[in-house]
């Protein structure tokens, strides 16, 4: 028998970094567009809802309880990040695999028929705070850093 096991201080941490993070749409428009910057543009300013607040929502949400609607998300989330992998410089391919690496777990069970999943979501936040390096490192403008109604994450029926 399988189990379904999410550490909560993980997820604690987790909620923490995206909360601290926290997005805006008004990041600067007038920066060169690098293969780099498109990157870091994906994860912190997205075209609506950045892709780190949006893993960060999923897996606090998976935390709290795993459904069809979670299941749903959690794809969604995982076929975005394997985009991004695909575009990425390769200096970013390790972190990002690390983030996708509890997609991956949830998506292999669900092509096994288990009705639970263990999941590494520290990998997940590993990989996050990695890719916040390699953006800073290379100088990316990051958004305003308060938190917003968004990064909070949502109960699930």
């Amino acid at each position: 028998m399988e189990r379904r096991t999410l550490a909560a201080a993980s997820a604690i941490t987790l909620a923490s970094a995206v909360l601290l993070v926290g997005c805006s749409a008004d990041a600067d428009d007038t920066a060169a567009s690098t293969p780099v910057t498109e990157t870091c543009t994906e994860m912190y300013v997205g075209g609506g809802d950045p892709l780190e607040r949006a893993v960060g929502d999923v897996l606090i949400r998976a935390s709290q309880g795993f459904d069809g609607t979670v299941a749903s998300s959690m794809n969604a989330v995982g076929k975005r990040l394997q985009e991004l992998e695909k575009s990425a410089p390769t200096s970013f391919t390790a972190a990002i695999q690390k983030v996708e690496q509890p997609f991956l777990q949830v998506q292999e069970g669900l092509d096994q028929g288990t009705e639970s999943t263990e999941i590494d979501i520290a990998s997940a936040t590993e990989g996050l705070t990695e890719i916040r390096d390699l953006c800073a490192d290379a100088g990316f403008d990051f958004p305003s850093a308060a938190p917003t109604a968004a990064a909070t994450p949502s109960a699930t029926s």
